[in-house]
């Protein structure tokens, strides 16, 4: 099993009780063949960038350890729920979590609803800071390669579309 954090972005115009259906989604998709470490909520915060018309996000982050496979399902997720407007899982080296706890009496993650989030292993406010910009940098470069595939796939049916319409001509 590898260790994994995800930061999901989800849309702010979301109920409370949407949010935590959505939210427990993620969790459940964790749990079906992982297990979840901690979960942050970091609230409701600007984007660098407009994402689907939206200037704001309500951020969650979540450490977990589970199979291979739940990066792909929580893409997936990604892809098909629209209320998610951005997503990104990055493993982690497998001592990363050895600092977090976990609550032993229920075996359930810490959960932090904080509106700020809370760094259990002890980093500098700098070095936090650096890793929300590394996060924030890696979504963004994400969305950058998702844009310009949909560019490319643009150019091709452009190119098709003209094909069409030169034979189109040739004919007549």
């Amino acid at each position: 099993m590898r260790n994994y954090e995800a930061v999901f972005v989800f849309d702010p115009e979301l109920k409370e009780d949407a949010l935590s259906q959505i939210s427990e989604k993620v969790t459940n998709i964790i749990e079906s063949s992982g297990r979840l470490i901690k979960k942050d909520v970091w609230g409701k915060r600007k984007l660098s960038y407009p994402i689907k018309k939206k200037t704001e996000g309500i951020y969650n982050l979540f450490y977990f350890s589970g199979d291979e496979n739940i990066p792909a399902e929580l893409k997936r997720f990604t892809i098909i729920n629209e209320k998610v407007l951005r997503s990104i899982v990055i493993a982690k080296d497998k001592t990363a979590f050895d600092n977090m706890t976990t609550n032993i009496k229920e075996d359930k993650p810490v959960v932090n609803d904080n509106k700020e989030p809370q760094v259990i292993i002890t980093k500098t406010e700098e070095e936090v800071k650096i890793q929300e910009d590394e996060l924030k940098i890696q979504v963004e470069e994400n969305s950058i390669q998702e844009n310009e595939q949909l560019i490319q796939t643009e150019e091709q049916n452009i190119q098709v579309e003209e094909k069409n319409i030169l034979e189109t001509e040739d004919k007549d």
